[in-house]
C-alpha cells in the first residue's frame, strides 16, 4: 500500500541512500537543537555529515528520468538551486543571529 511515487522513485538503492542521508541530517539537527555545550555542537555537525549522500543520489535518480537532451539543463538547474539554497540559508542564519 505504498504510494506510486515512492514505488517509482525509491525502488533503487539510491532512494534508500537519500533517505539515509536525510535521516542523518535530521538527527544532526535534533542534536544541534538540544546541544548545551560546544563539544555537543561538534558532535551534531559530525553526525549530520553524511547528509551529502542525499544530493548525489537525488541527482542520480533525476538523471535516470530525463532524456539525454535535457540532461545538461537539468543538472544546471539542480546546481543553481543547490547554490541558491545554500546562499539563502546562510544569509537567513546570519540575519537571525
Amino acid at each position: 500500500m505504498t504510494p506510486a511515487l515512492f514505488c517509482r522513485c525509491f525502488v533503487d538503492h539510491l532512494g534508500y541512500l537519500a533517505l539515509i542521508g536525510l535521516s542523518f541530517r535530521l538527527a544532526g539537527l535534533v542534536v544541534l537543537c538540544l546541544a548545551d555545550s560546544i563539544p555537543v555542537v561538534f558532535v551534531a555537525v559530525a553526525l549530520a555529515g553524511p547528509h551529502s549522500m542525499t544530493v548525489s543520489s537525488a541527482k542520480s535518480l533525476i538523471s535516470k528520468t530525463v532524456s539525454e537532451g535535457e540532461m545538461g539543463r537539468t543538472f544546471s538547474l539542480l546546481s543553481s538551486g543547490e547554490t541558491l539554497s545554500n546562499l539563502v540559508g546562510t544569509v537567513r542564519s546570519n540575519v537571525m543571529m
